[in-house]
C-alpha cells in the first residue's frame, strides 16, 4: 500500500502519534491527519459523532428573543408565517419549521416564492399577502439576512418579522425583532457553517424545549424524524460535513433509511430510483434532483407539499410529478451546460470565467456555473437574463470570496447575497457592461495575495489482497463522506475482472466491485469475459467498492468523467 499524496513531516509525525494514541491503523490516523485532525479527542468525536455533541441552540444570538416572540403568537393564536427559498435547503428548512410549530398547535402557512419569476428572499407582495391573510408573523428560513427593506416594510405594516439564514449578512442587519444566524460577526455560537435547515432546526429545537420543559433528549425523542429534514438541507446545500453538520447528516441517513413518512414511502415506489443503500450518493443522484424540481406557483411549492404530506396517496402522485420535471430539468441544465463548454474559449488565463448567456433559463444557472467551476477550477458567473433583470450565479472553488467580489460590484446589484463559495445576483441590463468590468476587476485584485489551489483527494495504490474487512472498515469510519470529507481514491493496478450479474467480480481475492453507470456503459467486452484492467475505485459509506475509472491493462481506455456525473 502506498500513499501518492505528499504529506508534510509534521503530518507523518502526528499520524504515527494518532496512530498509537487510538490504537488505529496508520492509514486511518494519516487520512485524519490529512483532515487536519490531528488530536486524540477530536479524532474520537469525528469517527464517533454524537447527538448529545449538538450544541445549545441557546448560544446563537437572538435565539431567546426569537423563542420568546414564537411563544407569544402560540399563546395568543397568531397566524405564524415561514417564509422559505426554492432550493432543497431552503425546502427542507420550510417543512421542517412548520412542522415543528404545527406539533405546538400553531396556525402556520408556508410560502416559498418562485426563483425565476419572484427572485430570492422577502418580496413586497407576499408580505401584502400576509397582512391580508391576518399574518402577525413572518419566520424566515435560509433566507432574508439582506433583507433590510423589506424587514422595515413589514414592521411598517405591523407584521414581525423573525429571520432565520446561514448566508453571509452585510455590514447592516436587517431590523427585525430577532436575527438568527451563526455568520453574525457578533454571534458567539461555536460551527458557524450551518445549512438553512441546521439554523431552522435549532430554532425549533429551541422553542420546543422552552414552551414544553424538555431536554434536549426528550425533544430527540418525540422529533427524531425531523434530522432527515436537517439531512437534507445540509447534502444539498453542500456545507462542509463535519463538526455539528457531520452529525446531522451521520443520523439523519439513519433515520432516513427506518422512515415510515409517507413521503419516503412514495419516493421509494418510483422504481425508476436506486435508493438502497441510502447514502449520500443515493441523495445526491436521487433526493436532491427530485425535490429540487418542486417550482413554486404563487408561493406553494410541490416539494414542500410532498415533504408535509399526511396522504399517501397525494405524496405518490407528487413524487411521480417531481421525477418528470426533475428528467426534464437535468435534460435542460446538461444541454445548456454543453452548449456554454463548447462556446468556450481554448485558452483562458482569467481569473475568473463571466459567461453571458441570453438563451438558457435561468433556473439551470446554477447548475451550470457548478459544473464549469468544478471543470475549470476557477470561480464561475454564469448571467442570464429574466424579462428586464439580469440574473447572476456564480460558483467558486475553496478559497475565493464571492461575497467579497460581489460587494466590490454592489452598486449595480437590486440584491445580491449567498455564501463564499456559491452567490447570486440581481440586477437592470443596461448595468451589464459594468459589471463584468467590475467583478473582472475585482476578481483580480483578490487573487493577487491569494492563492486557491485545493489540495488533491487523498490517493492509495494497493495490491488486491490489501483489500480487507479491516480496511474496508477503517474507511466507512469517515463516512458520511460530502463537501470537505471526500472518500479516498484507491488504485489497483494489472486486475482480472469480468463483469457478472453481481457485478464486476475479481476471482483472484474474490471481490466484488461495483461500477457507475458510465464505467458499464464503456465496458465493451463480452460478459463473463474475464479482462485484465488498471481500476481506480472507492470505498462508499456503506462499505461498497465502486469502480470509477479502468484501463485496459498497457491501453489507455478509460472513462475520464467526474465522478459527480455518474448516478450510482
Amino acid at each position: 500500500m502506498k500513499i501518492l499524496n505528499d504529506l508534510t513531516e509534521y503530518e507523518i509525525e502526528a499520524s504515527k502519534a494518532l496512530s498509537d494514541a487510538l490504537q488505529i491503523s496508520k492509514l486511518l490516523a494519516k487520512l485524519l491527519v490529512y483532515r487536519k485532525i490531528t488530536e486524540p479527542d477530536r479524532a474520537q468525536e469525528f469517527l464517533n459523532p454524537q447527538l448529545e455533541n449538538l450544541h445549545d441552540p441557546f448560544l446563537m444570538r437572538d435565539m431567546d428573543k426569537a423563542v420568546e416572540r414564537i411563544r407569544e403568537a402560540l399563546s395568543r393564536g397568531e397566524k405564524i408565517l415561514v417564509y422559505g427559498d426554492e432550493d432543497v435547503d431552503g425546502i427542507s428548512s420550510t417543512a421542517l419549521l412548520v412542522d415543528a410549530l404545527r406539533d405546538l398547535m400553531g396556525d402556520v402557512k408556508y410560502i416559498i416564492p418562485n426563483k425565476a419569476h419572484d427572485g430570492v428572499g422577502l418580496r413586497k407582495k407576499y408580505i401584502d399577502r400576509a397582512k391580508a391573510e391576518g399574518i402577525s408573523l413572518i419566520i424566515t428560513v435560509d433566507c432574508g439576512i439582506t433583507n433590510l427593506s423589506q424587514v422595515k416594510y413589514a414592521q411598517s405594516i405591523e407584521i414581525d418579522v423573525i429571520i432565520t439564514d446561514h448566508h453571509i449578512p452585510l455590514n447592516e442587519l436587517p431590523a427585525a425583532i430577532a436575527v438568527v444566524n451563526p455568520k453574525r460577526k457578533d454571534d458567539p455560537y461555536p460551527f458557524k457553517l450551518l445549512s438553512g435547515a441546521g439554523v431552522a432546526y435549532k430554532l425549533g429545537q429551541a422553542v420546543a424545549m422552552r414552551l414544553m420543559n424538555l431536554t434536549f433528549e426528550q425533544w430527540l425523542s418525540v422529533k427524531r424524524q425531523i434530522l432527515i429534514y436537517v439531512m437534507l438541507g445540509t447534502i444539498g446545500d453542500r456545507v462542509p460535513l463535519y463538526n455539528e453538520n457531520r452529525i446531522f447528516v451521520k443520523f439523519g441517513l439513519e433515520e432516513l433509511s427506518l422512515s415510515k413518512s409517507n413521503w419516503v414511502f412514495a419516493i421509494g415506489q418510483n422504481n425508476r430510483l436506486n435508493l438502497r443503500p441510502k447514502t449520500i450518493s443515493a441523495i445526491l443522484s436521487n433526493f436532491i434532483p427530485l425535490l429540487s424540481a418542486g417550482e413554486s406557483v404563487e408561493g406553494r411549492n410541490i416539494s414542500c407539499e410532498l415533504l408535509l404530506s399526511r396522504n399517501q396517496q397525494d405524496a405518490i402522485e407528487w413524487a411521480s410529478e417531481l421525477y418528470l420535471t426533475s428528467q426534464e430539468w437535468l435534460y435542460r441544465a446538461r444541454k445548456a451546460y454543453k452548449r456554454m463548454k463548447i462556446g468556450l474559449p481554448h485558452s483562458d488565463n482569467s481569473k475568473i470565467m463571466i459567461i453571458v448567456d441570453k438563451d438558457t433559463m435561468v433556473d439551470v444557472l446554477s447548475y451550470c456555473s457548478s459544473k464549469l467551476k468544478d471543470g475549470f477550477n476557477k470561480p464561475v458567473i454564469v448571467i442570464g437574463f429574466k424579462e428586464n433583470s439580469l440574473i447572476g450565479e456564480a460558483r467558486a472553488p475553496k478559497g475565493f470570496d464571492l461575497m467579497s467580489c460581489f460587494e466590490r460590484c454592489c452598486e449595480y446589484f437590486i440584491d445580491y447575497g449567498g455564501h463564499k463559495c456559491a452567490a447570486g445576483f440581481s440586477s437592470k441590463i443596461e448595468n451589464l457592461p459594468n459589471i463584468v468590468k467590475r467583478l473582472s476587476k475585482a476578481a483580480d485584485e483578490i487573487y493577487q495575495n491569494h492563492s486557491i489551489a485545493a489540495r488533491p483527494q487523498f490517493k492509495v495504490e494497493i495490491q488486491l489482497d490489501e483489500i480487507t474487512p479491516e480496511l474496508i472498515s477503517d474507511i466507512t469510519q469517515l463516512a458520511p463522506f460530502g463537501e470537505e470529507n471526500a472518500t479516498p481514491i484507491f488504485c489497483c493496478q494489472n486486475v482480472a475482472i469480468r463483469h457478472e450479474k453481481s457485478g464486476f467480480y475479481a476471482p483472484e481475492k474474490d471481490i466484488i466491485f461495483w461500477a457507475t453507470r458510465k464505467i458499464r456503459h464503456k465496458w465493451n467486452f463480452s460478459f463473463g469475459e474475464e479482462v485484465r484492467v488498471n481500476i481506480t475505485f472507492i470505498i462508499d459509506g456503506s462499505g461498497k467498492l465502486f469502480i470509477t475509472y479502468f484501463t485496459v491493462a498497457d491501453q489507455t481506455n478509460a472513462d475520464t468523467e467526474n465522478m459527480d456525473d455518474n448516478v450510482i
